[in-house]
């Protein structure tokens, strides 16, 4: 299995998100981590099951949240790159290639 490795703002990204459910429906929050964590187990055990959005890097949409993991599979590590969010600015992460 490929090694997981992150931009210096994804870990932002998750906390701030969770933070917002949280604060709309106590324990959303962590039913939107726990969505985010099942995408990343996915990606790390099947990296090339979703297509490519943008050459190289390929989007996992999670279940029950509108956000997508943006990743590229590299031959020694999976890089996650963003946690988009659908509906707003969807192509930010662009710039951290």
């Amino acid at each position: 299995m490929r090694k997981v490795t992150y931009h210096a703002t994804v870990g932002d990204e998750v906390i701030r998100s969770a933070v917002y459910y949280e604060q709309q429906c106590e324990g959303l929050g962590s039913r939107f981590l726990d969505d985010y964590d099942r995408a990343l187990t996915d990606i790390t055990c099947r990296p090339s099951a979703w297509p490519p959005l943008d050459g190289p890097y390929r989007r996992h949409q999670l279940r029950h949240f509108p956000y997508g993991v943006i990743y590229r599979v590299l031959p020694d590590q999976i890089r996650i790159l963003a946690l988009m969010h659908l509906h707003q600015h969807p192509d930010y992460w662009k710039g951290r290639r």
